[in-house]
Formats: structure tokens, C-alpha cells, sequence
């Protein structure tokens, strides 16, 4: 902290910005460490410490492996307009993989909540280590938190637990969140309203865009995005209204002052998948200039 204030020239009476940035329930340690590679030296280069949370979530390659066998097992239609066989087929995977899909998206919750459960958590101690390396004669820390889809797990237990320790986030940044909306309205939106959250940005695709992502067709031969296997399999086998998809965002939460909201495909974010929020040259710069800087 002491020598990135050094390196930008901040004066004592200048807070420091940070951000904790939280990858993805859906990459193992190297992908992780790639985003990260992106990401710091365009935060650092805008005065922003940046504080990578890597958390051993590698749920696609588990889920790879345990759910190909009951995939490749289904029976498949072999007649009928292609749309309608692939409407049907999403169909029958969504239920097919909600028991094993389920019970592993739960764990991955669980972890992600453990990150700042208990006092010797890793997230506790680095907000204790913030409290404590504060110099009394200085300025403090601005907090800005990014989270890629999973990663907006991590962080509304983050928000929940450590405003109520009196702590301010300056920035919150969905990238096609994960969370259910139910729970972000029972962790997250109370601190938004009370301005604990002071700006709430969230990217996410277009409904039609989720519609048509590719990125679960190698693998499963499933026609839509993960959010909606999260959405209409992994939360129950039923259709349960997930944050980051642009048909479930709260209409009066949109409303809100602090609250802005980037559709993707477009201009100002560039990303057409799920995955690919974090490694848009546009998404990243609108994150960035979010913070402030």
C-alpha cells in the first residue's frame, strides 16, 4: 500500500483505491491467473491496488466429468424442426442434470461464502490487515469490488458482513452475476438502498445473447448460457429468477440513482458470451472508469 502511494504521488490526505476482484465459479487456478495478468496492470496504471481473490472453484472441469456419462446416456430426438429438437433437448438436459449439477453448485456456494465466513477466513483477515495497517495521521481506502459471474457470490457476503462492521464500498461490479435475486435482495440491495454501496454497475447479455451462447454446446450439447442451466437446473430443476440474466433484473432496483446497468452486445461492452465479460477490452475500461478513475 505504502509503495503504490509512493509510486502515484499520493499525498497522506489522498485515500487509496483498492479492488478485490473475484473470478468465476467456472475456472481452475491457471485461467484465474491469466485474468489476473489482464487485469492488474490496467488497474495499477489507474490507481487502483488491485487484490486478486483466486478461490479453487473449477466447477466446469467437474462438472465435465461427472455429468458427460449422463449425457451421453440420454436418449436424443432424431425427428422433428431442428428448433424445436433443440428447445426439447435444453429441455431435457436441464432436468437430467439438475440432481448431480445441483448438488455441485451448492458446494461451490458454500465456498464461495466460506471466503469471509469465520474470523480466520482469508477475506476477514485481509479487511482486519486493512483496519490495522492504517496510519492514524492518513487518509483511508476506498473499496471497490468486481465480480465475474460466481464471483458476485463471493462478494454479497463480502458487502453483508463487512458493512455491517461499519465498512463503505465506494464501487460494486456485476460482470453477468450468478447470484440468485433473492438472495442479492436479502444480502446486497439493504446496503445499496442505505448507500453502504455507494454505485452498483452490472454487465450482462442480452436475453437473446444468453439464448444463443455456445459456451456449454462442446461439452453438453446444451443451447443456452450457464446462467440459464443455473437458472432453470442447478437451483432445483426449476426456473429460479438469477441476477445476472436481463429477463430477472429488478426493474425498480434499475430505477435507483446509484444503480447503472451495460447490456452486452454493445458499444460500451463488447462481451456475447458469459465467459468472455472478463476478457473485453471494453467491459474492462467501463469497470475501471466506474471506480472513478
Amino acid at each position: 500500500l505504502e509503495a503504490a502511494r509512493k509510486d502515484w504521488g499520493l499525498a497522506k490526505a489522498e485515500p487509496i483505491d483498492i479492488c478485490l476482484y473475484a473470478h468465476g465459479g467456472l475456472v481452475g487456478e491457471g485461467d484465474a491467473a491469466e485474468t489476473f495478468a489482464k487485469w492488474w496492470p490496467a488497474l495499477y496504471k489507474a490507481r487502483v491496488l488491485p487484490v486478486f481473490v483466486m478461490w479453487e472453484s473449477d466447477l466446469w472441469s467437474t462438472i465435465k466429468g461427472r455429468l458427460e456419462d449422463l449425457v451421453r446416456k440420454a436418449p436424443r430426438p432424431t425427428a422433428g424442426p431442428l428448433e424445436a429438437l433443440g428447445k426439447w433437448w435444453d429441455a431435457r438436459l436441464e432436468s437430467l442434470l439438475a440432481p448431480a449439477g445441483g448438488a455441485l453448485w451448492g458446494e461451490m456456494k458454500q465456498n464461495a461464502q466460506a471466503l469471509s465466513g469465520e474470523p480466520e477466513s482469508g477475506l476477514r483477515l485481509l479487511f482486519k490487515h486493512l483496519n490495522d495497517s492504517k496510519p492514524a495521521n492518513a487518509a483511508g481506502f476506498r473499496l471497490h469490488l468486481v465480480g465475474h459471474s460466481a464471483g458476485s457470490i463471493v462478494h454479497a457476503f463480502v458487502i453483508d458482513r463487512l458493512a455491517a462492521q461499519e465498512w463503505d464500498f465506494e464501487s460494486v461490479t456485476f460482470m453477468a452475476p450468478a447470484i440468485r435475486v433473492d438472495t442479492f435482495d436479502e444480502r446486497v440491495r439493504p446496503w445499496v438502498e442505505n448507500r453502504k454501496v455507494k454505485r452498483l454497475r452490472q454487465f450482462h447479455l442480452t436475453d437473446a445473447a444468453e439464448r444463443q451462447d455456445p459456451t456449454c454446446r462442446p461439452i453438453l450439447g446444451y443451447g443456452r448460457s450457464l446462467l440459464y442451466l443455473v437458472s432453470h437446473s442447478f437451483e432445483g430443476g426449476r426456473e429460479v429468477p438469477i441476477l445476472g440474466m436481463e429477463k430477472h433484473f429488478p426493474a425498480d432496483l434499475a430505477k435507483l440513482r446509484s444503480v447503472k446497468v451495460f447490456t452486452a452486445p454493445g458499444r460500451e461492452t463488447a462481451s456475447t458470451t458469459h465467459g468472455g465479460f472478463d476478457d473485453d477490452g471494453a467491459t474492462m475500461a467501463q469497470v475501471i472508469a466506474g471506480m472513478g478513475k
